[in-house]
């Protein structure tokens, strides 16, 4: 397996979820983002679910990462974590575990590096029957479609945001 699919493993081992008021608005368009993203997916990849589906089971069911690492991811993600954040992270790892295996992937941008950005930032995802819950805010449910046209993020650097957070105050 590749150092990528290790590093990965280790990095999401470190979220802490810890919330930071400060950081919503950055957080919430980090979420917006993944869902456009997701949306993308969605389209390209017949049989992904959407918006929290295992892309890489979709394109090769076969191509999983270590078990020695998802136990690790599992384990140490934090117990009060939503199904949808622990779903996610998983499927982050195995799909790095496809990239690793150079497999023909479409030609979309990373699907889940906005949302683990998101989760490094402080906040998880809960859903609620209307809503995506991100801290106090929520992102309204919608299909797919509603997503994939949005604009997408111009960066997904510290400075972008940290410049969506400072708008805030």
């Amino acid at each position: 397996m590749s150092d990528t699919v290790g590093a990965l493993a280790e990095r999401i081992a470190g979220f802490t979820f810890v919330e930071d008021p400060r950081k919503q608005r950055s957080q919430i368009a980090l979420f917006e983002e993944y869902l456009r993203r997701s949306a993308l997916w969605f389209r390209a990849v017949p049989g992904a679910a959407w918006p929290f589906g295992d892309l890489a089971a979709a394109l090769a069911p076969s191509v999983r990462a270590d078990d020695a690492l998802v136990r690790r991811v599992d384990e140490a993600l934090p117990l009060d974590q939503s199904k949808e954040v622990v779903d996610s992270c998983l499927n982050a790892l195995h799909f790095e575990a496809l990239k690793a295996s150079a497999a023909q992937l479409p030609d979309l941008p990373a699907p889940y590096e906005p949302l683990l950005l998101m989760y490094e930032r402080g906040n998880g995802v809960h859903t609620t029957q209307i809503y995506f819950q991100i801290g106090a805010s929520g992102v309204r449910k919608g299909p797919p479609e509603d997503f994939a046209s949005t604009a997408p993020l111009p960066s997904l650097d510290s400075t972008t945001l940290d410049a969506i957070d400072a708008r805030a105050s």
